[in-house]
C-alpha cells in the first residue's frame, strides 16, 4: 500500500498530461513569444498558433541614420500590430517600457525597439514566403546595414 501511495501524485500529473493532450513540447494559442538578436538566422522554425504574439527586440546605434523596419518581403504568416509605432517601440535592452525621465539612448550607446506582431486566425497567403524578416536600413534609400531573419512556421498549415 505504501508503494502506491508513493507513486500516486505522479500517476496523477501523467493522468492529467494524457487527459488534457499537454504536449511540453507544443505552442498554445494565445502564448506570446520573444525573439531577440541571438535568434537570427536560426535554422528552426519559430512554431506559432493563430492567436498568438510575437514580439521582437533589436538594438541599434541612433544617430548613424539606419533604423529597424519590417522587411516588404517579409512573411505574411505574421501582421504588424496597427495599434503600435511602425518602427517599434523604445525600450530597453530587456524589452520594458523606459521610465519616465529615462533617456532612450546616449551618445555612443545603443537604443532598442520591440516591435509587436500577431498570427491572424487566417494567414493573408498560407503559402508563399515563411521568413519574419526586417532590415537595418536608411529610410530613404538601398543601402542595408544588417538583417534579421527567422523562420516561421503556424502549426496546422506547414
Amino acid at each position: 500500500m505504501t508503494r502506491w501511495t508513493r507513486a500516486l501524485p505522479a500517476l496523477a500529473i501523467v493522468g492529467m498530461c494524457v487527459a488534457g493532450g499537454l504536449d511540453p513540447g507544443a505552442t498554445r494559442a494565445g502564448e506570446t513569444h520573444k525573439l531577440t538578436e541571438k535568434d537570427n538566422h536560426r535554422p528552426t522554425p519559430l512554431r506559432v498558433r493563430p492567436g498568438d504574439k510575437v514580439r521582437v527586440l533589436l538594438g541599434y546605434q541612433p544617430g548613424t541614420g539606419y533604423s529597424w523596419g519590417l522587411a516588404p518581403d517579409s512573411t505574411t504568416l505574421l501582421e504588424a500590430d496597427k495599434s503600435k509605432p511602425k518602427y517599434g517601440e523604445k525600450v530597453d535592452e530587456k524589452g520594458e517600457p523606459l521610465k519616465g525621465g529615462q533617456a532612450p539612448g546616449r551618445p555612443g550607446g545603443f537604443e532598442y525597439r520591440l516591435f509587436h506582431l500577431t498570427v491572424p486566425d487566417r494567414p493573408v497567403a498560407p503559402g508563399g514566403r515563411r521568413d519574419l524578416k526586417f532590415l537595418l536600413a536608411r529610410p530613404r534609400g538601398q543601402d542595408v546595414a544588417d538583417t534579421f531573419v527567422v523562420p516561421v512556421a503556424v502549426n496546422g498549415q506547414g
